[in-house]
């Protein structure tokens, strides 16, 4: 498949994501916003959904959060508690940034 025509496609998906997860919002049906919200996050980073949690962290792209999936490393806290395998993981630059940032959330 051609590059462009997967973006269509992808833009397409986003597109019509984006109204279901307005038209839910009319219709105040939280499961379905929350479901649809989810699912265009997955449909953006490429990831499956045990993945959401740590894609939505910056610096953490699809393999990344991957790789630290891989490595038993599943949630914000598990990256606090992990500082050492998180920056053997991802260098110490990039686990400094990430600790940081999760720092500063509060997560």
């Amino acid at each position: 498949m051609a590059p462009g025509i997967m973006y269509v496609k992808l833009t397409n998906a986003d597109w019509l994501l984006y109204s279901s997860f307005e038209l839910a919002k009319l219709l105040k049906l939280k499961n379905v916003k929350k479901n649809v919200s989810d699912l265009r996050t997955r449909v953006k980073y490429g990831v499956r959904e045990e993945l959401l949690g740590l894609v939505k962290i910056k610096w953490i792209g699809r393999v990344r959060a991957r790789k630290l999936w891989s490595a038993g490393i599943k949630t914000a806290l598990g990256m606090k508690q992990q500082k050492a395998k998180l920056k053997s993981l991802l260098g110490t630059a990039v686990a400094d940034k990430i600790i940081q940032e999760l720092s500063s959330e509060g997560a």
